[in-house]
């Protein structure tokens, strides 16, 4: 019989809703055995100096004896201790940066598979000398589930989960929607001015405040079952996209279909790949087409729930953590 697979996963492995935990949870699904080490649950060692976390990582892996070593931003992480760690080294990254993050850089250069969750990256950082990446997008988890009510009463006709980044085109988007209707956004970030892109594509500091006067419905983040209430309470989830990059969207697509939402995503390019247009969401290609949308669906509630309901059974059927982790293995050879 063959052993159980032996999986260290780096990152918040052991933090409810997090992109590794999902991952922690899928391969004990699998049948692996998992262990972790959660750099925020060490703060005492991580900010005593530059040596003292990796030394502990490096006591717990080789412990451990893994075949896998997994991790999604390696916090904390030198690139010749990822390189030297026993087991294969896999890094799975869900963010978006151009340029590409230094240190994030040099981990993918020291990894055996990188795996990006933006498919218009992979020329990018195959031109950055990264041997090894593939695409594989994020996915669903098991416990995403609707609350039993399926006519709930709707508190919020249009609703935005994610940060108030001063992304110029996010913006954009955002104050369409909030001129034509009730725009309620939860998330952190709506109070502090910051934007992780080009600056081109940033609005400066003072836009961004002018901008962020005209949302008033501004709530705290939500996670887990409180991520699911609010969908359970909304019209419409808003969803937006970073134009010319295909294919890259963050996990608020998954998050949303998963917890049985109905979503209007600003299209970008492959994502007929991977989801059906007015059966498991409905997108739109210009502003003008999506406040149209957000016009209808809100007026034909039935039509919003069955493909909201349609979308949380596809993602489901086809796109939760096990997948994504049966399709990494296969790639990474230990299928």
């Amino acid at each position: 019989m063959r052993a159980p697979l032996r999986v260290f996963i780096v990152g918040a492995w052991n933090h409810r809703g997090r992109h590794e935990e999902f991952i922690a949870r899928a391969f004990r699904q699998l049948g692996a055995r998992v262990e972790g080490l959660n750099p925020s649950r060490h703060q005492s060692v991580y900010h005593r100096g530059p040596r003292l976390f990796p030394r502990l990582l490096e006591r717990r892996v080789r412990r451990f004896r893994p075949d896998l070593v997994l991790t999604a931003k390696g916090r904390g992480v030198p690139p010749d201790l990822w390189q030297s760690l026993p087991g294969l080294k896999v890094m799975w990254y869900p963010d978006y940066r151009d340029p590409p993050d230094p240190h994030i850089l040099a981990l993918a250069r020291a990894s055996d598979c990188f795996f990006l969750t933006a498919f218009g990256q992979i020329p990018r950082y195959r031109a950055l000398g990264v041997r090894r990446v593939h695409f594989l997008p994020q996915g669903v988890d098991d416990r995403m589930r609707p609350p039993p009510d399926p006519w709930p009463e709707m508190r919020f006709p249009v609703v935005f989960l994610g940060s108030g980044y001063a992304y110029r085109h996010r913006w954009e988007v955002l104050l369409a929607f909030a001129r034509r209707f009730p725009l309620h956004v939860f998330g952190g970030g709506w109070d502090r001015y910051r934007c992780p892109f080009p600056a081109e594509w940033c609005l400066t500091p003072e836009e961004w405040q002018r901008a962020r006067q005209q949302i008033r419905h501004r709530h705290p983040p939500v996670y887990n079952e409180e991520y699911g209430a609010v969908l359970h309470g909304s019209g419409i989830v808003l969803g937006t996209a970073v134009p010319g990059v295909p294919l890259y969207f963050s996990n608020r697509v998954w998050l949303t279909l998963g917890w049985g939402g109905f979503l209007l995503q600003e299209y970008e390019e492959g994502l007929e790949r991977l989801l059906e247009n007015h059966r498991h969401l409905v997108w739109f290609r210009s502003l003008e087409e999506g406040l149209d949308l957000a016009d209808r669906y809100l007026r034909y509630p039935y039509e919003r729930h069955r493909i909201a309901r349609e979308g949380q059974r596809e993602v489901h059927r086809r796109h939760t953590y096990r997948h994504r982790l049966r399709e990494m293995l296969q790639v990474c050879g230990l299928a």
